[in-house]
């Protein structure tokens, strides 16, 4: 199996055209294929950093053949709290990660 990363980036506000960027936060994403619940899926991770530390992570599955979601979990450091969401369709149940 491959998987991909796609290069580091980053994002940042402005107020104004010609204003100093503000809010600056990089991201980081790796798409892999691999198994889940003895299916092919792809696997999507996210990770944003801003100042010195991560303020989103999110894991989300796509199934391969259709890339529907079948899995999703993500965390905001702002909301202080994490969110499931896992696809009943199939036999997909909390395993699947």
């Amino acid at each position: 199996m491959f998987g991909w990363v796609i290069q580091p980036t980053s994002f940042y506000l402005k107020k104004k055209a010609d204003s100093p960027a503000e809010k600056i936060t990089l991201v980081r994403i790796n798409v892999e294929p691999t198994m889940a619940n003895g299916r092919k899926v792809y696997a999507i991770t996210q990770q944003w950093e801003s100042g010195d530390e991560v303020v989103h992570t999110s894991r989300t599955l796509h199934d391969a053949n259709d890339f529907s979601t079948v899995f999703h979990e993500t965390w905001w450091k702002r909301l202080g709290y994490r969110q499931l969401l896992i696809s009943p369709l199939n036999g997909w149940t909390s395993k699947a990660h």
